[in-house]
């Protein structure tokens, strides 16, 4: 699978993703309530993205497919550890770190605070990309297996 494939299974993956997600969370948050919702549907919503695209790029993937999904797994893990981390740092979430702060290290410098918002900023990286390598692996696995490759046609 060239690089190029790569990157337009994990646009793909983003694509789809972007595209059901607010539907699911809808649903998801109306039946679950808020937390249990949200997390749900993102949970479903990354097997559906990767399953589409698995069921998309089944034939390139299928050629190695180990290979392939484990650098489509790399390279949608660094787009979302990327894209959380610039989204960690806006003021919802600078004060979300302040307020989750228990005052486990006595008070702090305002140096500190900054390495308190980044090791707020890393968890959720973590918990995003831990979620997105078992989604995009058993997505990929499984969209790729829906689709079976096609026979080469026999010219006579």
């Amino acid at each position: 699978m060239k690089f190029s494939d790569v990157l337009i299974a994990v646009a793909t993956i983003n694509m789809v993703f972007v595209l059901i997600i607010y539907p699911l969370d809808l649903a998801f948050t109306s039946a679950l309530g808020l937390a249990n919702g949200y997390l749900t549907s993102g949970f479903v919503c990354g097997l559906v993205s990767a399953s589409v695209a698995g069921i998309v790029f089944a034939g390139k993937i299928q050629e190695s497919r180990k290979v392939a999904i484990a650098k489509i797994t790399v390279v949608g893990g660094l787009l979302n550890t990327l894209l959380g981390t610039i989204a960690f740092f806006g003021p919802a979430n600078v004060t979300y770190a302040m307020q989750s702060y228990n005052g486990q290290y006595g008070t702090l410098s305002a140096w500190q605070w900054a390495l308190w918002q980044a090791l707020c900023a890393d968890m959720l990286a973590f918990e995003f990309v831990a979620v997105l390598a078992v989604t995009t692996i058993i997505g990929l696995y499984i969209g790729s297996a829906l689709r079976k490759p096609k026979k080469p046609k026999k010219i006579v």
